[in-house]
């Protein structure tokens, strides 16, 4: 080619790239997207509110929001836009789109429900054959998608109405926290890309996120939790809800739990529509009640009205509503439109309300997933999520706001960059940092939150107790700690604790550094010295104040102490997923201490024990001595789900046991150190048995492979009780003594509890009202040297909290007379 050749080459080159991005340009320009937009409401002026918006012929849609305005961008074209809610005829209507935005207003007419009376004089409900026609398609319908993908727009909203001034003797100050205009304490708005493959895989990618009044913060919705509730699961499981799940209409054994009615039929978009009623057969059942409608012909779930209330066991929420619609995604498969949760709830004085929408849209059936799409990371939030502009959510957005959502945003977003100042956050820090007489009570905290940092002195009051060693004894901590904001989970603490007895005179100092510095691998460092008081079983089964209780008012000193000067290194981080891996390094100087009180409120001939472990008839002693001990432990979580945020990574558990070995060693630096390893194993896993409860069991087996000097507090011990208090952790055994079965040998126990969460209580008119979970335990434990024992217990629980419980004790044969035990469970210490 010459070289007018080349020129004419390049020219034509350039002139096509120019022509190209003009007309680009031009098209783009040309094509520009329109807003169609408006009110849904009612013949009779009232605004519907959440319902549907679709473009005919594609999954593509929207939702009302509360006061019934929708908006929805649309290319410019043809449309056939389609209106409808629960309960109101469906409006089909067309649209040509332009460049400009359209205003559509729609009104919606109640549905003009058909029914055929000469069915009814059969002698059955019509609305049970439909029932069973929908039962027998029920299976295929819930697996007939093998896999897909869409987006979805979660927006939750939730209102506190009404608070007590003071709440656990301390005035409320709620200002920071509810929108007095709007009564809004949380409003999120998120859009993600959703992904599922049976069988219950799925991940959540969310791309988008906008909390009120904290744009730097990331949203807690979840869209999984929307899109996975599904009538054609035979238990719908809501966590934290309703512990025994609710039983779906259309179950196999829903004629157990439910009555239904025909109300009648209606005829939308060529389909025949039958509504049916949902009524339980008993009120406490953990069923639902309100409406379903159902496709004649296919009987497929076309949507759903449904609510649950008191009368199913709820705690914390006295109603919750679900509404859902299901649409035709391509091939005579559905799949849920949208779907929203109503709730209210009142708990304390704290009365309010929320709804969570969700709007699922642009099906993709036909996704190619490879193995590396799905794992254990069920929900991961952009770092960029939170960077989006009003522009973008103006864009994307498919419900407007309300009016009250819209000046909640308004007022928090506007004053959070004056909150978020220096000046501002030193002010309050100013008025919260000043001591006042309660403090001497509850413990003193200084704040200083621009540079998140924070120094805590705990009150002595708070722990003071008695013991035969200390007489009444002190403790008190100062604590200062560093967190690196919202975004960034690391933190570092610095702590020293002194601890003071009144009768032997003697100060306890220790200190301790802990640093969290990989979040997203729960990473922890941490570094302890100092002198301490300890008890014998390390898993300390009794606490302070217990043993307070029964040593000033019964003159019995359970609990049994030592001392030692000690320095400890420890560090923990997950290697991969599930598994996390620690590692202990303690030395240590122990010493045995003497009774120096035998203080007591009461005259009694019963004289306090000598602070040595009874083991049968046998007293422990042990002399002066040095350890250094070894230990590595490893938790083993095989596929363990997580979340995967910006700042963390937070594990939200796994449908298999849990696993956890320990190897311990006592280093023998000499003749006067320990000398001995250990190795165990744990097994730990929570089953559900529907509307039966859940399962709870934890396995443990080990053995001491060397014992060349084992010292007793190196023994594996186990954690009796011989009170009336317990905190009821799972490995606890009431009744038992607490050293009797301290072993070098092997051992076995076993440790399971059933949760009927109210299966049979409910059933019972005035204890119904109670909302008990009953719970059954059984606790066994085999020890080389000794005869096994089994405890069975029965009780009943409230809150996951208190509960109260019956045991009784098997050894050699022999039943027990029957013991008592009750507590908070939720102590985070032991008894």
């Amino acid at each position: 080619m010459n070289e007018n050749g080349l020129r004419s080459s390049a020219f034509y080159k350039i002139f096509s790239a120019v022509l190209f991005f003009t007309l680009c340009h031009f098209v783009i320009n040309q094509a520009k997207a329109a807003v169609v937009f408006g009110k849904i409401s009612t013949d009779a002026g009232q605004s519907l509110p959440f319902a549907s918006v679709m473009v005919g012929g594609s999954s593509h849609g929207t939702t009302a929001n509360l006061n019934g305005l929708y908006s929805i961008e649309l290319p410019p074209g043809r449309y056939v836009m389609l209106f409808s809610m629960i309960g109101y005829h469906q409006l089909s209507d067309t649209v040509l789109v332009s460049d400009n935005n359209i205003e559509l207003n729609v009104i919606l007419k109640e549905e003009a429900y058909l029914l055929n009376e000469l069915k009814i004089t059969a002698g059955e409900d019509p609305a049970y054959e439909i029932i069973r026609n929908a039962q027998k398609h029920r299976e295929s319908y819930r697996n007939e998608v093998e896999q897909y993908s869409c987006e979805t727009y979660v927006k939750s909203t939730q209102r506190l109405t009404k608070f007590p001034k003071r709440f656990m003797g301390k005035d409320l100050e709620l200002d920071e926290i509810v929108d007095t205009v709007t009564g809004i304490f949380y409003l999120s708005e998120s859009v993600s890309k959703f992904a599922f493959k049976r069988p219950g895989k799925y991940k959540e990618e969310m791309i988008s996120s906008k909390v009120s009044g904290n744009p730097r913060t990331y949203s807690f919705n979840s869209a999984a939790d929307l899109m996975l509730i599904s009538l054609y699961d035979p238990l719908l499981k809501f966590t934290g809800l309703a512990p025994r799940g609710i039983i779906s209409p259309i179950a196999e054994n829903a004629f157990f739990y439910y009555r239904f009615i025909l109300q009648g039929t209606f005829t939308e978009s060529g389909k025949l529509i039958n509504k049916i009623k949902v009524i339980p057969r008993r009120s406490n059942d953990p069923v639902f009640s309100g409406d379903i409608f159902i496709v004649d012909g296919t009987w497929r779930i076309h949507s759903a009205d449904l609510t649950i209330t008191k009368d199913q066991q709820l705690e914390f929420v006295d109603t919750f509503r679900i509404r859902q619609s299901n649409i035709d995604v391509g091939s005579e498969k559905w799949m849920p439109f949208n779907s929203t949760i109503y709730f209210h709830f009142n708990l304390f004085g704290f009365q309010g309300s929320g709804d969570i929408l969700g709007v699922f849209k642009d099906y993709n059936l036909t996704p190619r997933f490879t193995n590396k799409d799905f794992g254990g990371e069920v929900l991961k939030v952009e770092s960029y999520a939170n960077k989006r502009d009003s522009f973008y959510w103006e864009k994307n957005r498919p419900v407007p706001l309300t009016h009250e959502e819209h000046t909640d945003y308004q007022q928090r977003d506007s004053i959070t960059d004056v909150k978020t100042s220096k000046s501002y956050l030193d002010s309050v820090d100013h008025k919260n940092n000043q001591f006042k007489f309660g403090d001497l009570l509850s413990g003193y905290t200084h704040n200083n939150s621009f540079h998140n940092r924070f120094w805590t002195v705990t009150s002595p009051l708070q722990e003071f107790h008695f013991n035969t060693v200390e007489g009444f004894n002190l403790s008190s901590s100062v604590r200062y700690s560093r967190q690196y904001g919202d975004l960034d989970a690391r933190e570092w603490t610095i702590e020293t604790m002194f601890r003071y007895g009144l009768s032997n005179s003697h100060f306890c100092p220790s200190a301790s550094f802990r640093y969290r510095y990989n979040p997203k691998r729960l990473s922890l460092f941490e570094i302890t010295g100092g002198q301490s008081v300890n008890q014998f079983n390390g898993s300390n089964p009794i606490s302070p104040t217990v043993n307070s209780i029964y040593s000033l008012l019964a003159k019995k000193n359970y609990m049994k102490i030592y001392q030692q000067d000690f320095v400890s290194l420890s560090h923990r981080s997950e290697i991969v997923n599930g598994f996390l891996l620690g590692m202990n390094l303690n030395y240590a100087k122990r010493y045995p201490l003497q009774n120096a009180s035998d203080y007591s409120f009461v005259k009694t001939t019963r004289d306090y024990q000598i602070n040595n472990p009874v083991v049968g008839k046998d007293t422990v002693n042990f002399n002066a001595h040095q350890t250094m001990a070894v230990t590595i432990s490893t938790r083993i979580r095989i596929g363990q789900r997580y979340i995967s945020r910006p700042e963390a990574k937070y594990p939200v558990g796994t449908p298999f046991p849990s696993f956890r070995f320990e190897y311990q060693l006592g280093v023998p630096v000499s003749v006067d150190f320990t000398n001995y390893q250990f190795l165990r194993c744990n097994v730990e896993d929570e089953l559900s048995f529907g509307i039966f409860g859940s399962f709870i069991y934890k396995v443990g087996v080990g053995n001491f492979i060397s014992r060349k000097r084992v010292e007793f507090m190196d023994f594996k011990h186990f954690n009796g009780n011989l009170t009336w208090f317990s905190s009821f952790g799972i490995q606890d055994f009431p009744g038992l003594d607490y050293y009797n079965y301290s072993t070098t040998s092997s051992y076995l126990e076993l440790h399971a509890e059933q949760h009927l969460h109210g299966f049979l209580l409910n059933k019972i008119p005035l204890l119904r009202k109670l909302k008990l979970d009953e719970v059954l335990s059984v606790h066994s434990l085999s020890v080389h040297e000794h005869a096994g024992v089994v405890q069975l217990a029965a009780g009943f629980e409230k809150l996951n909290l208190f509960r109260i419980q019956v045991f009784s004790v098997i050894n050699n044969g022999k039943l027990s007379s029957p013991g008592i035990v009750f507590g908070l469970k939720a102590v985070t210490g032991r008894r």
